[in-house]
């Protein structure tokens, strides 16, 4: 008996083992993901399954820096790049701008069946993702010359690689800590994300009470209604 119960230990010690059990899943190669880098650098406007990279230059670099070794450990870097991009909403940004929608559809069709295919796009797709919520939590989603030409400050100018950044998010214990620790540590900024967090709060209670009277309120006029607390 003691032998039987000796060889059913060490086989679960076995099935424990990464990469040896049946359910286990591959990890994705720098073969399988260095020519699907390389194509999307050499072709302007090519796609990750219909998804236009935000960051392709980063991106390029970042995967040049390393060797086109892969970044993300699948599943659990694609589940914490997921909860890093839900969470970008705290500053002010939408998460759909991130390809949440896609990177949702290849974590479940990875669970679904695994393949290379579905890994080389994922892995892209997460890259892309962290390399634009820090730049976009850094500088802004919008240039501002982009609505006034008279703006003639880039603050992207003289500023650190973005592929560095994103380097130090996949050398971080997850994605989303090492997200976290990219943006920016000023008091104005997180000022603005409490107030944002306050609004948010004061709108799922139910909002402002609608300002009582009649009559529009017209800019420089005085009305006592102005003076209404409804914050």
């Amino acid at each position: 008996m003691t032998n039987v119960r000796s060889g059913l230990l060490a086989l679960l010690a076995l099935a424990l083992v990464p990469g040896l059990t049946s359910c286990s899943s591959p990890s994705l190669s720098r073969e399988k993901l260095e020519p699907r880098i390389a194509f999307l650098v050499s072709t302007p406007g090519e796609t990750v399954r219909g998804e236009p990279l935000l960051q392709r230059d980063a991106v390029a670099a970042f995967y040049e820096g390393r060797k086109a070794q892969p970044a993300w450990k699948l599943p659990a870097g694609a589940e914490s790049v997921r909860e890093a991009i839900a969470d970008i909403a705290h500053d002010g940004l939408d998460p759909a701008d991130y390809h949440l929608a896609q990177i949702d559809s290849l974590i479940a069709a990875r669970k679904a069946g695994r393949s290379d295919e579905i890994d080389v796009d994922l892995e892209i797709l997460l890259t892309d993702a962290v390399a634009a919520m820090i730049d976009h939590a850094r500088y802004g989603r919008v240039r501002p010359a982009s609505l006034d030409k008279r703006w003639n400050v880039d603050s992207r100018e003289g500023a650190p690689p973005l592929q560095d950044a994103l380097a130090r998010v996949a050398q971080a214990p997850s994605p989303a800590q090492g997200l976290a620790a990219e943006k920016l540590d000023h008091f104005i900024y997180k000022g603005l994300k409490d107030e944002l967090a306050r609004l948010e709060t004061a709108v799922q209670a139910g909002g402002w009470a609608p300002i009582p009277g009649k009559g529009n309120l017209a800019p420089g006029g005085r009305d006592a209604r102005a003076l209404t607390r409804g914050w």
